[in-house]
């Protein structure tokens, strides 16, 4: 067993496993660097989120929509302030401009929140799908693959979890906004005019 250091190991491979391994070591890097960064922007985007939904939820309750829609622009990486503001936006020019009736209105922010969530959800999943190309194409060399597709898979699952943590907090941001839609337009029918 002395004789099986890595070095030994190198030079009895075939050209073909030199080959192999070489694909898969730039592939770990590869990997690694999609790993890094997705970290780095879900973790951007939750500091991000979290620090725009105090703004937002304070703007919200003191009645100032459009308040809460510049505090969105300030935030670019939140995934929360893309998708409020998306139906405040709707929600307001609707409000002002369509002749819908109330519950339209509301269906149709409803509409611009859930685009908003799907489109901010597949800038969240740009470069998972190479973690996992990176799972595969390291299962074809077992020595050097089970390197990179254990910490592979982990992070797919992490940015997964992470993705799903996402499109939950999207999802209740969602229910409370309709619900302030709906409190909003009572409240401005209920306004003598």
């Amino acid at each position: 067993m002395a004789g099986l250091s890595v070095l030994v190991l190198w030079e009895n491979m075939s050209l073909i496993n030199k080959g192999v391994v070489i694909i898969l070591i730039l592939l770990s890097v590869w990997s690694l660097y999609v790993c890094v960064e997705r970290w780095l922007l879900f973790r951007k985007a939750r500091k991000q989120s979290l620090e725009f939904a105090r703004l937002a939820t304070d703007h919200l309750k003191h009645d100032r929509p459009k308040a809460a829609i510049d505090a969105a622009m300030k935030y670019p990486q939140s995934h929360l302030a893309r998708v409020v503001a998306a139906g405040l936006q709707s929600f307001e020019y609707e409000s002002t401009t369509s002749p819908l009736a109330h519950e339209e209105i509301v269906e149709a922010a409803g509409r611009a929140v859930e685009r908003a969530a799907l489109l901010t959800t597949s800038d969240f999943k740009r470069g998972i799908g190479t973690v996992s190309a990176g799972i595969a194409e390291a299962l074809v060399s077992t020595a050097f693959g089970l390197g990179v597709a254990i910490p592979a898979a982990w992070m797919f699952n992490y940015f997964t979890n992470q993705l799903e943590r996402l499109q939950v907090e999207m999802s209740n941001s969602a229910s409370e906004l309709i619900d302030f839609f709906m409190k909003q337009r009572s409240r401005n029918a209920a306004a003598p005019r």
